[in-house]
């Protein structure tokens, strides 16, 4: 199954949850953004949320790059995991998306002002999403 997952800048929440569906599961995943601020970033993840996975699961994200959200990027996917705060969900979403037949929106806060602590709970929490989210299709 390919799976699509979107958050609003693609550096901490979608990227982590590509990263854990590559390496834990059979499935193929991408990631993308909906509001760009990459040029900031250089087209990858955030620096801390890379180091976090590497340490903590063994899980290497340094070589992903972020993808802007565009219409064809649903074309051959399955499911559509749409990953951001109450907010985010209900302004910056474009319909192609909020139609999609297998969207599931999922609210989890952005991460990007949280530090150490609080980014390992965000990367716990995302894990035990993807775990939880793709359980019955590893059954």
């Amino acid at each position: 199954m390919k799976i699509l997952y979107i958050c609003q800048w693609n550096i901490w929440r979608s990227q982590m949850a590509e990263a854990f569906t590559n390496n834990l599961t059979d499935h193929v995943a991408i990631s993308a953004w909906i509001d760009d601020v990459w040029k900031k970033y250089e087209y990858r993840p955030y620096e801390p949320a890379v180091d976090l996975l590497y340490k903590k699961y063994g899980i290497d994200m340094s070589q992903q790059k972020a993808k802007h959200l565009t219409e064809d990027m649903i074309d051959d996917v399955q499911k559509v995991f749409l990953l951001c705060s109450q907010d985010e969900c209900t302004s910056l979403i474009p319909d192609y998306i909020l139609s999609f037949p297998e969207l599931v929106i999922h609210y989890v806060s952005d991460p990007n002002h949280l530090i150490n602590n609080n980014l390992k709970s965000i990367a716990d929490y995302i894990y035990s999403f993807v775990v939880d989210a793709l359980w019955d299709d590893w059954m």
